[in-house]
């Protein structure tokens, strides 16, 4: 089984009230994708919309209807919202999600959601105290065609797994976004690329118990890598790959299940 084809964001808007979201981070995948997307749906509103640029923040929220905007953080918790999407550099997801939890608003954010496993441990931890939903936002989850090949594999009619291939290229050269600063990003394709990717491979492998990589700048010299590669062993039987690279010509997403 293949799956060829870029990720789409798919939210259900079978709730029972219209949500109100604030934004936090307001890069160009906000701008670009999230926003417009959270606009075509009837039941969800967005309040306020923060950056530590305040002139990027005013003008996110007139381009999308924002009531307020906010370059700290603090204030910006204090609108009343339902739900906040995070979507800065990596670096303030932690102080972020925490101070959301502790304000009582549900959390949607970018992965990686921290910078190391104990960071995300303390902020599951603290979701779970304040009773609030901590999401990451791994959208390939929601793509029909994983869906529907989720399905299949759960019904038994494509048999036992031996082997997902997962691949993410996009051409990504080095410039002033975060993440390319690994004080800010943690890492670069691997990070980026490879959380979705190893994401996959969980989705339709299973666990992981033995993993070897690889991470390169093969074209591209800066702070982060260009490249990463691994195999991986699944706990039940099987095995997994992915590559991904920030220094392909032409964008290329596909995973493949045996």
């Amino acid at each position: 089984m293949i799956l060829n084809s870029p990720s789409k964001l798919i939210i259900n808007a079978a709730i029972p009230r219209r949500l109100k979201w604030g934004v936090a981070g307001c890069g160009n995948f906000v701008e670009t994708s999230f926003l417009p997307a959270l606009n075509l749906i009837q039941r969800s509103k967005l309040i306020s919309v923060f950056s530590h640029d305040i002139k990027r923040a005013e003008y996110i929220a007139g381009k999308f209807g924002a009531q307020n905007y906010s370059n700290n953080f603090d204030e910006f918790l204090n609108y009343d919202f339902d739900i906040v999407y995070i979507a800065g550099a990596n670096v303030n997801h932690y102080e972020q999600v925490i101070k959301s939890a502790k304000a009582k608003k549900h959390i949607v954010c970018e992965k990686p959601a921290g910078m190391n496993s104990l960071q995300i441990q303390e902020m599951i931890d603290i979701c779970k105290e304040n009773n609030v939903i901590f999401s990451v936002n791994f959208t390939h989850r929601f793509h029909p065609l994983v869906l529907k090949s989720k399905e299949l594999i759960e019904s038994g009619m494509i048999g036992k797994i031996v082997s997902v291939s997962a691949t993410f290229n996009i051409d990504y050269p080095p410039n002033d976004n975060f993440r390319f600063k690994k004080e800010l990003s943690g890492g670069g394709a691997l990070r980026d690329l490879g959380s979705h990717m190893i994401d996959m491979l969980r989705l339709f492998g299973g666990d992981i118990v033995d993993i070897k990589g690889y991470l390169d700048n093969i074209v591209y010299k800066s702070d982060v890598e260009d490249f990463a590669s691994a195999v991986v062993k699944f706990e039940k039987g099987g095995y997994g790959y992915f590559n991904v690279s920030y220094n392909s010509n032409k964008s290329f997403n596909r995973i493949e299940i045996l």
